[in-house]
């Protein structure tokens, strides 16, 4: 009756789970879940996770979560074909929209566009057009970016500096999990994008200041002319005239400016700040500030693609780990989090390297499937 018990617990658990998971992703993408199609969908869902037998839902919940990806990819489901980064949700969620489409019904508001290129480097433009640099001719890429703009396909680089452009406008340039790239903007600026990363910039600035905002985390190299350039992320406001810095920004995580060179002045709700090199500004409870001394290339050192890190618990990894293999792990709570490590990785180290790092003198061991990587005993 205990296991029972249980069970019957985790199907309920999991049923809210999901129904929170896939009203989330509606909400997410501006349409309105359709409640009765939604049903249908994670009740079909739930016959597989009912499959699953008793004691790996008791042993954990996300290894018993990793047992529905497998069975999905076992019975061969689109989803495969179409993996999204992101989180164990939001996977679920994709895989149920794709042998479901219907379940969503548009919004009345139309001023949000998804666009579904998630593995390639994307500009969108205010109408909702998406450009797909990876797959691009250059008379194309003249047409719609303007005279003079070049992008080099191998090296990951949007040079933006010498286009011939007639009417302003805003873009967002979106790097997908798993790559780096680089930009140079309409005023010499460099700017670096770390995986998972979004830039929104004008194609061109006006004279009296220069403003760019991120979701995620990049590295700047501000061309110093007489306007000031500002650089907006949740919380936070930097202010330059010329320096280099680093910005992180991604949603859900602790956001901070890292300063290498020059000054910049920082501005929060509720605290403002300058920064001397090897700096860090960060945003703290109540909107106010906290300023410290940091190794900066921790924070800056993917520009370079290294991934380095130091004293840190895997969990404080997961994040960075994840966008820099594209990857999601599943069964990470097996690692102790009184557990530090220390390490230093290029772009061409893959993920059994530094596997091989967190799991040295431990009982655990991982299995790499796709983009899932399952922690077990």
């Amino acid at each position: 009756m205990k296991m029972e018990s249980e069970k019957g617990n985790s199907e309920n658990e999991m049923a809210t789970w999901l129904e929170q998971a896939l009203e989330r992703e509606a909400m997410e993408k501006g349409r309105v879940p359709d409640r009765e199609k939604l049903r249908q969908d994670t009740e079909e869902l739930m016959e597989i996770w009912r499959e699953v037998p008793v004691e790996e839902h008791r042993f954990s919940k996300e290894t018993a979560k990793a047992q529905v990806f497998r069975r999905i990819s076992a019975e061969k489901r689109r989803v495969w074909q179409m993996v999204m980064a992101g989180s164990v949700a939001a996977c679920i969620v994709f895989i149920v929209g794709i042998f479901s489409a219907p379940y969503l019904v548009p919004s009345k508001d139309k001023e949000l566009v998804v666009v579904e290129l998630k593995d390639r480097a994307t500009v969108l433009f205010a109408g909702g057009e998406a450009l797909d640099l990876d797959n691009i001719s250059t008379d194309e890429m003249t047409a719609k970016l303007g005279e003079g703009v070049y992008y080099d396909k191998e090296k990951r680089f949007l040079d933006l500096s010498k286009a011939i452009i007639g009417e302003r406008e805003m873009r967002l340039l979106r790097n997908p999990r798993g790559k780096r790239m680089s930009v140079a903007l309409a005023d010499g600026s460099k700017v670096w994008l770390n995986a998972g990363t979004e830039l929104r910039f004008p194609s061109r600035f006006k004279n009296k200041s220069r403003n760019v905002s991120v979701k995620g985390q990049a590295y700047f190299k501000v061309t110093k002319k007489g306007s000031p350039f500002f650089v907006n992320t949740k919380g936070m406001k930097v202010r330059v005239l010329g320096t280099e810095f680093g910005v992180k920004g991604y949603p859900g995580e602790r956001r901070h400016i890292t300063l290498v060179e020059g000054s910049v002045s920082l501005e929060s709700e509720n605290g403002k700040t300058v920064l001397k090199p090897s700096e860090q500004g960060v945003l703290v409870s109540g909107g106010k500030l906290k300023r410290r001394k940091v190794y900066v290339d921790e924070y800056v050192g993917w520009k370079n693609n290294r991934l380095i890190f130091k004293n840190k618990s895997f969990e404080e990894l997961r994040p960075r780990l994840e966008r820099w293999f594209d990857v999601t792990f599943v069964g990470s709570e097996s690692l102790s989090r009184k557990d530090r490590f220390t390490g230093s990785f290029t772009e061409n180290d893959g993920i059994d390297m530094v596997m091989e790092l967190f799991l040295f003198n431990s009982d655990l061991k991982y299995e790499k499937n796709t983009n899932y990587v399952y922690i077990e005993k």
